[in-house]
C-alpha cells in the first residue's frame, strides 16, 4: 500500500478546514487531493473515532458484569452464612 504524504493530523487538519466552511472543491485543489481521497479521510476518520467510543462502551458493560457478580457472590455468602449460623458451625468466606 502506498504510504500517504499527510500525517494523520495534517489529515484531521483538512478535514476540519472543511467544516469550518471551505468548499471541498477548492480546498482539494489547493492541498493537491482529490475529492474522492478527501471523502475516503473523511471516512476513515469517521470510523476510527466510532471505534474508539465503541471500546469505551464495552469496557463499561464488563466492569458492570463484574460488579454484579461480585455482589451476586457476597449476597449468596452472606445467605450460606446465615444457614451456617442456624446450624452452629463456622462462617464460610468468599474470596
Amino acid at each position: 500500500m502506498k504510504r500517504s504524504k499527510f500525517s494523520e493530523e495534517q489529515v484531521i487538519a483538512i478535514l476540519q478546514e472543511q467544516e469550518a466552511g471551505a468548499k471541498t472543491a477548492d480546498m482539494c485543489r489547493r492541498h493537491g487531493i482529490s475529492s474522492a481521497t478527501f471523502y475516503a479521510w473523511k471516512w476513515y476518520i469517521a470510523a476510527k473515532k466510532a471505534n474508539d467510543g465503541g471500546a469505551n462502551v464495552q469496557r463499561q458493560r464488563i466492569d458492570q458484569g463484574v460488579a454484579a457478580t461480585a455482589g451476586l457472590l457476597n449476597g449468596a455468602a452472606r445467605r450460606i452464612n446465615h444457614v451456617a449460623a442456624d446450624f452452629g458451625q463456622r462462617s464460610v468466606q468468599v474470596r
